[in-house]
């Protein structure tokens, strides 16, 4: 019961002190006094009710500033509110628009296709048997077929 009395009394005094806070502003503006106990308790009390030993605080006006990013209640659903919103976003390619990049990206796919399988110097190396493709040939092709197939959308 004794470890709970200093935490009630700190909760308590943290919760007076928040209100008293809360409520002096210039329509409650009234004299604030702090008050020691002999425990060393601090609590703010209305002059009127504060003993003698009781010193008068003075508490300044809180230092409001409004918020201009939060939408007004009436701004949130007002037509020429969301209509600017959305003025704001890029615009969304149409379907059209999107099918119509897919093309040319599926065409240059193929010319790059077409260009890869072209036999360059060093894409060639000898073997018992006369030559076949290099390694890096063969991955260069596989690449340039991967990317026309995923175009296509066969894979």
């Amino acid at each position: 019961m004794q470890k709970i009395l200093p935490q009630l009394n700190v909760y308590l005094i943290t919760t007076l002190t928040g209100l008293l806070l809360a409520l002096s502003n210039s329509a409650y503006s009234h004299e604030v006094c702090k008050e020691v106990d002999a425990s060393g308790n601090v609590t703010y009390v209305d002059c009127a009710m504060a003993g003698e030993s009781a010193e008068e605080v003075t508490i300044q006006e809180p230092n409001i500033v409004p918020s201009t990013d939060v939408p007004k209640s009436n701004e949130i659903l007002d037509p020429e509110v969301l209509e600017n919103e959305k003025a704001k976003e890029p615009p969304q390619p149409s379907r059209r628009e999107l099918e119509q990049q897919r093309q040319r990206d599926l065409e240059q796919a193929r010319k790059d296709l077409e260009e890869a399988k072209v036999i360059r110097d060093g894409d060639r190396q000898a073997t018992i048997n006369g030559n076949r493709p290099t390694e890096q040939y063969i991955q260069r092709v596989e690449r340039a077929e991967q990317k026309v197939r995923e175009l296509e959308g066969k894979e």
